[in-house]
């Protein structure tokens, strides 16, 4: 059998077309949220409750009563520009002698 120079003209292994399923009219699905779990932080909805008090934590298996999650997780908020500024620059380090005012003499160099 001889083969022709090129390419081949048709591939033997085709590919299926798969049939696209049309998307539900259902709405989306939403949970209510709960708290985060004591243990590891996790959030916690009505999704994790096992009966109408008692819950339980998806990531460390933390089973409990509803009353026992906390509220917030005490972070501090971020906060903006000028409030970050005034709080993390030192205004001691910009009270600096100009270089010129320095004797040379007076500067401890490690040689």
């Amino acid at each position: 059998m001889k083969r022709k120079h090129g390419r081949p003209k048709g591939s033997k292994n085709k590919v299926k077309k798969v049939e696209e399923k049309p998307l539900s009219n259902a709405p989306p699905k939403s949970y209510k949220f709960l708290g985060y779990c004591p243990k590891c932080f996790c959030i916690i909805t009505s999704n994790d409750l096992e009966t109408k008090f008692i819950y339980k934590c998806v990531r460390c298996a933390n089973r409990d009563r509803v009353k026992s999650l906390k509220d917030s997780l005490n972070i501090p908020k971020a906060m903006n520009y000028k409030d970050f500024i005034e709080n993390t620059v030192n205004s001691e380090s910009l009270d600096m002698p100009k270089l010129a005012d320095i004797d040379p003499g007076d500067l401890n160099v490690a040689e």
